[in-house]
């Protein structure tokens, strides 16, 4: 009987504490889940295809999968790479992020771990013949370096359109500059078509 009349008891003060909490403006979150927003085009239009590489020789190499794009960033993800035999190749990465803001964070974020300084490579510069590039980006960086040791250079194009960031990278053996920004230029005709 003094056991009922315990429980009772601390089930009332339960109930009691619960209510005043209630009454002076505590609340409880209920966590939800959205979905992810939809996106304005398929990621996989956003890929380059290997006949847009110029000369002969090019193959595409990747996989247009999530693991073809390293960095672990966004609410999906997609890239691919290109090669010839014996002359280099090409990477491109595409991460979708859920809005504007993420995708500047993520840009920031990729620009710092993409561009930083690497030992036996030179510094980071944009070639004078394609400083001037125009593109429908948000933010983009586009540079060159050159590994010391071989004197091969590697350029890589970074970009924000909206939800996306895109990179391409290549080293320069099977490239040229203008070869380089023709590519630019398709990614930048896809998203900016892609976004309308």
């Amino acid at each position: 009987m003094i056991r009922h009349k315990m429980i009772r008891s601390i089930l009332l003060i339960t109930v009691i504490t619960l209510a005043s909490g209630l009454y002076a403006g505590c609340s409880f979150t209920i966590i939800s889940f959205r979905a992810p927003p939809d996106p304005p085009c398929p990621i996989e239009s956003l890929l380059l295809d290997v006949s847009l590489f110029p000369g002969e020789g090019w193959d595409e190499t990747g996989s247009r999968t999530e693991r073809g794009a390293p960095s672990r960033l966004g609410i999906e993800r997609i890239g691919t790479s290109f090669s010839t035999p014996t002359k280099g190749g090409a990477n491109q990465d595409i991460y979708r992020f859920w809005d504007s803001r993420g995708a500047r964070k993520g840009y920031k974020e990729l620009v710092n771990s993409w561009f930083s300084p690497q030992a036996g490579y030179s510094e980071w510069a944009t070639p004078p013949d394609i400083a001037n590039l125009s593109t429908g980006t948000n933010q983009a960086q586009l540079a060159c370096s050159v590994y010391l040791s071989g004197q091969v250079e590697w350029c890589q194009y970074i970009a924000q359109y909206e939800p996306y960031v895109i990179k391409l990278s290549a080293d320069m053996l099977a490239l040229s500059h203008e070869d380089f920004i023709g590519l630019v230029r398709e990614i930048d005709r896809r998203a900016t078509s892609c976004l309308g």
